[in-house]
Parts: structure tokens; sequence; C-alpha cells
């Protein structure tokens, strides 16, 4: 037999079976009031704050969209970066907060499209890549880039830089920039 169900009786009452956190009661609702606490204006005023053309943050939402669309911000968990996220973690926030070093030169690269300052194993596969990520929708060359990356053609590049990566960490010579994984 099927039991009636009451309808809510105030806003408080529409969430009895469920018990998700305020922020996600203010979304369900429309209420706006979450962007005025203390915690969203701080983002935002870091993001609004940004002094640099290419930055990189652990805060990606609310201080990526203050920073506006003149600004750049790298994704220190690599949520929100095709490259970083292809790339060995070095450390562990919480689940799917994995931080990465990010390489020399890749500020440079987000900011002119050059990749000289790149590794050049790395270069040779954030090229393809980027082609993928922000050529044109429909072109015959996107497209073919993106079977060749989906069939590997490009990982030995990866594998080459993160060994050269394991390698310096472990005594080589390979050179960091002093800002490489510097910011905030």
């Amino acid at each position: 037999m099927l039991e009636a169900v009451a309808p809510p009786r105030n806003a408080t009452d529409r969430y009895r079976d469920i018990r998700p956190t305020v922020a996600v009661r203010f979304y369900l609702d429309g209420d706006l009031r979450w962007q005025r606490t203390r915690g969203a204006r701080k983002f935002w005023q870091k993001g609004e704050n940004l002094d640099r053309p290419v930055v990189v943050a652990s805060t990606i939402g609310l201080t990526a969209i203050a920073a506006g669309r003149d600004r750049i911000v790298i994704d220190r968990y690599a949520l929100a970066d095709p490259l970083l996220a292809r790339l060995p973690p070095r450390g562990f926030l919480m689940a799917g907060h994995f931080a990465r070093i990010v390489p020399a030169g890749y500020r440079h690269a987000r900011r002119t499209g050059d990749l000289g300052l790149l590794d050049p194993m790395l270069a040779a596969y954030y090229r393809p890549l980027r082609e993928i990520i922000s050529g044109p929708l429909l072109s015959g060359h996107r497209l073919a880039e993106i079977v060749k990356f989906n069939l590997g053609f490009y990982d030995e590049h990866l594998d080459a830089y993160v060994a050269r990566r394991s390698e310096a960490k472990d005594g080589g010579s390979l050179q960091r920039s002093p800002h490489e994984d510097r910011d905030e």
C-alpha cells in the first residue's frame, strides 16, 4: 500500500529526508546568500587582486571567475588543467586533489603560446594536447590529433619527461625555475 507524503510545511521540512550541506540547500532553493559568506568574499577578493597574468592557485572556483578573462589561473590540483592532470602527483590533500609540480616554462607557454621554455619532451606532448583542447572544433587536423592521442602516439614523450623528472629528483641535473611551483 502506498503512503501519502505530506507536502513540506517550511523550508527546513523540505530536507527532512536528505541532509545536504547548507550551500547545497541554498543552491537548490536558488538562494544566492552563499555568495555573501566570508569564505566566498575571501576567494573573490583573491581573484580580483591577482597582479600577474598567469598564476598557480589551489582555489580555482571563485578565484578564477573573479580574476576575469584576462588572467590565467593554473590549477595546482589539476582538476581543470589537461596537461597537469596527466603528470604524476606529488602530494595528496583529499580525494581527487593531488598536487602537481608546475613544469618550468608552463606559465610562459600558457601566457604566450610559445613552447620554447618547456622541456622538449613535454613540449612534444603538450603541442598536440593543446591542439585538441583549443583548436578549431571540427578541423581535420584536430580530429586526427584526437585519434593519435587516444591511440597513445604521444605517450612516449610524456613517459620520457616523467622519467627525466624522476632522475632529476633523485639527484640528477634537471634544473627547476626558481618560480616553478610557487604562487598564491
